[in-house]
C-alpha cells in the first residue's frame, strides 16, 4: 500500500471534484489516499509523510492559481525525487476543433517550466461552465467564450464536459505505478 496526497486548485469545484474522484479510484485499487485543498494547507502538512504527490489546477485567464503555482515552484526539489503527476483543468478541452485546443499545450508547459517540476504523468481534462456561481460579468464572459467555441451558452444551467473516463484511465494508471511503501499518518482536511 502506497501514501498518496492529491493537492488542488479550483475556482468553481470541478477541479475539486476530479480530485476526489481520482482518490476514489486510487483508494480501490488498495492505496491511502488525503485529498487537500491547495489554498489551505493544513499547519502540519509535509510532503515527507507521502510517497506520491497529484497536483491539480484549473486554467483561468491562462494562468493556474498563484497559490498552486508557488507551492509547487516552493516544492519543486522534492516533488522531483518523488513520484508525481499533474492532471490541468481548463475549459478549452471541451472544445469541438482540435485546432482551438493547441494553445493549451504551451500553458502547462510554461507552468511546468516556471516551477522547475517535472512530473511523471500529466493529463488535461475539460471542466465545466458553472453558470449558478458566476457572477453578472463572469456569467457574461463565459458565455462569450462559449459561444466562441461552440459550446452552449444558456446560463440557465450548468454544464460538466469532464471525459470521466479519460480521468478514470489517468487514476487508474497512477495507482498501477505505486509502489509499495510503509503506512504513513492519516489526518483529514
Amino acid at each position: 500500500m502506497s501514501k498518496t496526497v492529491i493537492l488542488y486548485g479550483s475556482s468553481e469545484g470541478q477541479t475539486a471534484k476530479i480530485a476526489h474522484y481520482i482518490a476514489g479510484i486510487i483508494r480501490e485499487k488498495g492505496h491511502t489516499v488525503d485529498v487537500i485543498d491547495a489554498r489551505s494547507l493544513p499547519a502540519h502538512f509535509s510532503l515527507q509523510a507521502y510517497a506520491a504527490v497529484i497536483v491539480g489546477a484549473s486554467i483561468h485567464m491562462e494562468h493556474y492559481q498563484e497559490y498552486i503555482r508557488r507551492l509547487v515552484a516552493q516544492n519543486h526539489e522534492a516533488l522531483n525525487r518523488m513520484q508525481t503527476a499533474f492532471f490541468s483543468v481548463c475549459l478549452t478541452e471541451a472544445y469541438p476543433d482540435p485546432v482551438q485546443k493547441t494553445d493549451l499545450e504551451p500553458l502547462i508547459a510554461t507552468f511546468l517550466q516556471k516551477t522547475q517540476w517535472h512530473p511523471q504523468n500529466r493529463a488535461s481534462f475539460a471542466g465545466a461552465l458553472i453558470y449558478s456561481k458566476y457572477g453578472f460579468l463572469k456569467r457574461f464572459f463565459m458565455r462569450r467564450v462559449a459561444r466562441r467555441a461552440g459550446i452552449t451558452t444558456d446560463p440557465s444551467h450548468d454544464y460538466e464536459f469532464t471525459d470521466w473516463e479519460a480521468v478514470t484511465r489517468f487514476a487508474e494508471n497512477f495507482a498501477i505505478s505505486l509502489r509499495p511503501s510503509q503506512e504513513v499518518r492519516v489526518f483529514e482536511t
